[in-house]
């Protein structure tokens, strides 16, 4: 009687194909990866690099990759240098590299939302420290923490006295109010501005006469 080998057949590891990064812009590069989707079928797990005086990384690829994917970044850039981490959402395909560019690029700030912030700490190995994170909703931007730097930067030059041309000389404690009211600027809300409306507006009160009022 002949033995019947009743043991499931190997499974051979799909040969992934290799990638390499793509410059897609003038100081932007995707770091493109495959992960395995089928016979002879990948599916693409990319991110972004965009270079600068202050390198964001967007998206930190799959644990699957994250000794290639950090291999293919630190080809473009120091990983110390990188300044941000944005976070499209918290997915574990692009989060893979999250902890290694934390501990990398000591002086990068994760951008993500508050949402993405939340299913992060539900894992203690994925979890995110607050002090290096900005949340930013949709509608939000950066242009306040951006705004802010030119600022301080001027205000670091330490003069006691501050003459313009549309304003007050400015000295002792007054100093430090007029940066804080400049700092300020940048969250204000924009107000809008004069519209074909208001034009049409205009004219119909100048075309019907000086006994006319106009609104607005």
């Amino acid at each position: 009687m002949t033995d019947i080998d009743t043991r499931p057949p190997a499974v051979e590891s799909p040969v992934v194909p290799e990638v390499t990064p793509q410059r897609i812009g003038p100081d932007t590069w995707l770091i493109p990866n495959l992960a395995p989707a089928g016979p002879g079928e990948f599916l693409f797990v990319n991110s972004l690099v965009i270079l600068g005086d202050e390198p964001v990384v967007v998206d930190t690829g799959a644990p699957l990759h994250e000794e290639r994917w950090y291999d293919a970044l630190s080809s473009l850039v120091d990983p110390a240098d990188v300044k941000w981490i944005f976070l499209s959402h918290d997915d574990g395909d692009h989060t893979g590299g999250l902890r290694a560019m934390l501990d990398a690029a000591p002086d990068a700030t994760v951008v993500t939302n508050f949402f993405s912030f939340e299913r992060l700490n539900l894992e203690p190995e994925r979890a995110l420290p607050l002090e290096r994170m900005i949340w930013v909703e949709p509608g939000a931007s950066l242009d306040e923490r951006i705004y802010r730097r030119p600022v301080d930067l001027v205000e670091a030059f330490g003069a006691t006295t501050i003459a313009s041309a549309h304003g007050p000389v400015l000295s002792g404690q007054f100093i430090p109010d007029a940066f804080d009211r400049v700092r300020a600027l940048a969250a204000t809300p924009v107000l809008d501005q004069p519209d074909q409306s208001m034009l049409d507006e205009l004219l119909a009160g100048v075309m019907a006469g000086p006994d006319s009022e106009v609104t607005g």
